[in-house]
């Protein structure tokens, strides 16, 4: 009898863990609150048959939730209405259950892994169709319809060829993609031929998946992140990982930043246009000069009223603003307040740190997982969105779930 319930309880618990994933995966995002609705299903049903734990990681949400509320009733007692302001604090409801029961929803076997295998595949299968067929395929205009936002199927799909996947714009495509790629590489530890097959085909085809985004962000993001590990590996192994840096790394590295190639991928006609203008124009391109002059006049508005940088300013105090910063940064630090985002960066810093030499001290790769997934944020959100995008920080923390050792 107690075997028989044991066994309902384990088949309870990866039937619910599973949905959650695969919710968080493959619904769309595109349709804001019903995706939240749709993840917090499986959430909701823990209520009824599992006891919620009040562990580290849910008091420091609740702290920082109870810090936006008193915010929120300061500002609107001081401003006005804020109907945007207190919907904000719903993007953080699902990360709050699930953290409730994260021990209950810690995966217990590789169905986790396979789903992630099945996204990275599928999506990237996704967005080869978009790039090389765009408006001329059914299958695009019903994806687009379903997943991706109007803009960007209208600009960056139709407009400059940039892969949109099952995500709303092509930088989310390439942070969801970015974030399992981290995840297969450090947690999925094949033994069998076919599983190491799985493993390789789906980490090179979110790489490619990235190209065909043509992700400044994704692919500065997937350097550093290169750079950081071989930084280490250089400290451990020095004569090992410079050899393997001129075999493999150097001519690679000539070859790609080629004149001739660069100049090819930057012909107007080419599919891969808007990728060159990274090394081409760099800071200089227009569209990121636009949005330096609005966050240089969202940070005048802010200082020009300082009383509100212990709580934050909020959203509906820049208005429309707010979604045209494309720095997470600087959304956080004015909209949630300066001291929330001096708390995200001291925390990432503090567990990175710690990992880092934890891996410098043993050499187990296992515990670079952490600062890989803290670095993705710190880089990946000076231009764009990861907290902020709701699908890339429920899966964040997801995956830092995966493992008890961490």
């Amino acid at each position: 009898m107690q075997i028989t319930k044991r066994f309902l309880c384990f088949k309870y618990q990866e039937a619910i863990t599973n949905t959650f994933v695969f919710f968080v995966l493959f619904f769309p995002v595109n349709l804001y609150y019903v995706y939240h609705f749709i993840i917090l299903i499986p959430l909701i049903v823990l209520f009824f048959i599992k006891k919620a734990t009040l562990n580290t990681p849910v008091r420091l949400m609740l702290l920082f939730l109870g810090y936006w509320i008193v915010g929120d009733a300061i500002r609107l007692f001081c401003m006005g209405d804020n109907v945007r302001d207190f919907f904000e604090i719903f993007r953080f409801i699902p990360v709050l259950i699930f953290l409730l029961y994260k021990d209950f929803l810690k995966p217990q076997n590789d169905t986790l892994i396979h789903i992630v295998c099945v996204y990275v595949l599928f999506n990237f299968f996704i967005s080869l169709i978009q790039f090389l067929f765009k408006d001329s395929s059914l299958l695009v205009h019903v994806i687009g319809s379903i997943y991706n936002s109007n803009i960007h199927f209208n600009e960056s799909l139709l407009q400059n060829s940039r892969a949109l996947g099952l995500s709303m714009g092509p930088n989310s495509n390439a942070i969801m993609v970015l974030l399992c790629i981290v995840f297969l590489w450090f947690k999925f530890k094949p033994k069998k031929t076919l599983a190491k097959l799985l493993k390789i085909s789906s980490v090179l085809a979110g790489i490619l998946t990235i190209l065909l985004t043509q992700s400044q962000t994704g692919f500065i993001t997937l350097a550093v992140l290169i750079f950081y590990i071989f930084i280490l590996n250089l400290m451990r192994k020095p004569i090992l990982t410079l050899s393997f840096a001129f075999i493999f790394v150097v001519p690679f590295s000539l070859y790609f930043f080629n004149t001739s190639l660069i100049s090819e991928l930057g012909q107007k006609k080419g599919e891969f246009y808007y990728l060159s203008t990274l090394f081409e124009q760099g800071t200089e391109r227009g569209s990121y000069q636009l949005r330096v002059e609005k966050r240089n006049e969202m940070i005048e508005k802010a200082l020009s009223n300082p009383g509100y940088s212990l709580i934050g300013w909020g959203k509906d105090y820049f208005g429309d603003d707010t979604s045209a910063t494309d720095n997470e940064h600087l959304y956080i630090a004015l909209v949630y307040g300066p001291l929330i985002w001096l708390a995200f960066v001291l925390v990432c810093f503090y567990y990175g740190a710690k990992y880092t030499l934890l891996y410098l001290k043993s050499g187990i790769s296992n515990h670079l997982f952490i600062p890989v997934i803290s670095l993705c944020w710190v880089v990946f959100a000076i231009p764009a969105s990861f907290i902020t995008y709701p699908a890339s920080f429920v899966l964040s923390i997801l995956f830092l779930n995966y493992e008890d050792e961490q």
